[in-house]
């Protein structure tokens, strides 16, 4: 899986280092880059592919989005309570993903101050989770076929056998338990079921295949293939991996948002056995920006901002909409429950800026 070793704040104009830890002092090389039309985020970008600066190398292609204006994007929490609404649409992705195994007496729900939710609880196993995390700013749905099969490949026990890109215009058959299946047809299926279970869910937002993994279960000696999307506003997509930054003292934590949204299939490529969807919610104000950093002065700020003797070799570089979070703590009662004064921190919205991630 891929991991951020750098990104560039257009907005603030400020250069996070190598390790995410911030770097507000170094902002005199920053300034002194001129901002480019939106629509000339990506030029230069051909001449630049492929080559080495000493510091660091770039690839000799990435994907470039067909985005509809970039935007410095506020998504809003409310607090989210069970309703007849949330309900009967949990009801309808267990129903639609069960099929004739559907059992609406398993459904359990549970509405608290940190998250509301409805279970679909079987044999004592939680295989279905809809429900909307105050705390993060985020809904999230969980399927699963197969509690203990599902339980292992979402642990970090299974390892990748191969890997097609999508995104950067990559295809071909992947295989598993003797099926093959094109790349770009099991993604297809993939994309239509999370737009399928989570239309009420992401409604300002739009999903796009990038990647897909076949992975090997180590403990269980079993193949399955994993298809991974992105979640994207006009265009541009919201950060999709999983930070290394994380700053965790007493009374804060500090992290970089991220979304998720994936389905595994193993011998039926006609339906997932899991889904996992973890993103943001509604939109609450967009601002259009006129100008960013283009990629040409991202590349320019890495040639002065980074070690001589770094030697990073990105495989790829993509203008993602990102949001840095410092939060306190969130503590609940045994019941639950948050104190008062937590509850509007909850509340505050989540405000993404575009940004430059260049990853290895």
């Amino acid at each position: 899986m891929k991991k951020i070793i750098c990104a560039l704040l257009p907005l603030a104009l400020i250069f996070t280092s190598c390790r995410f830890q911030d770097n507000s002092t170094k902002t005199q090389s920053t300034k002194k880059v001129a901002l480019s039309p939106v629509s000339q985020a990506y030029d230069g970008i051909e001449e630049l592919l492929g080559k080495d600066f000493g510091a660091f190398s770039l690839p000799e292609k990435v994907a470039i989005p067909r985005y509809d204006g970039i935007y410095k994007v506020t998504i809003d929490m409310t607090s989210r309570k069970i309703d007849k609404e949330f309900e009967a649409d949990a009801q309808r992705i267990f129903k639609l993903f069960y099929g004739d195994d559907y059992n609406e007496g398993n459904c359990q729900k549970f509405d608290l101050d940190i998250n509301s939710a409805i279970q679909y609880v079987e044999d004592g196993n939680m295989l279905g989770y809809y429900g909307a995390d105050q705390s993060l700013r985020k809904y999230h749905l969980y399927l699963y076929a197969d509690y203990e099969k599902s339980d292992s490949e979402n642990s970090e026990h299974h390892n990748i056998t191969a890997v097609v890109q999508l995104q950067n215009g990559d295809d071909g058959e992947v295989e598993v338990d003797g099926k093959k299946i094109k790349a770009s047809e099991i993604a297809k299926n993939a994309k239509e079921w999370i737009e399928e279970v989570g239309k009420n869910m992401y409604n300002d937002f739009t999903f796009e295949t990038r990647d897909v993994f076949v992975c090997h279960d180590k403990e269980q000696n079993t193949d399955f293939i994993q298809v991974n999307l992105a979640e994207l506003y006009k265009g541009i997509a919201f950060e999709d991996y999983d930070s290394p930054l994380y700053i965790s003292n007493n009374s804060t934590s500090t992290f970089y948002c991220h979304t998720s949204f994936e389905a595994t299939y193993t011998d039926d490529l006609e339906k997932p056995i899991d889904i996992g969807l973890s993103g943001n919610d509604r939109i609450k104000e967009s601002e259009n920006l006129d100008k960013i950093i283009s990629f040409e002065g991202a590349v320019e700020i890495l040639k002065k901002e980074l070690a001589p003797k770094s030697e990073y070799e990105f495989d790829d570089v993509e203008l993602m909409y990102c949001c840095k979070r410092t939060q306190p703590k969130i503590f609940v009662d045994e019941k639950g429950n948050i104190p008062e004064e937590m509850k509007a921190v909850i509340q505050q919205p989540l405000t993404f800026t575009p940004t430059w991630c260049f990853f290895f």
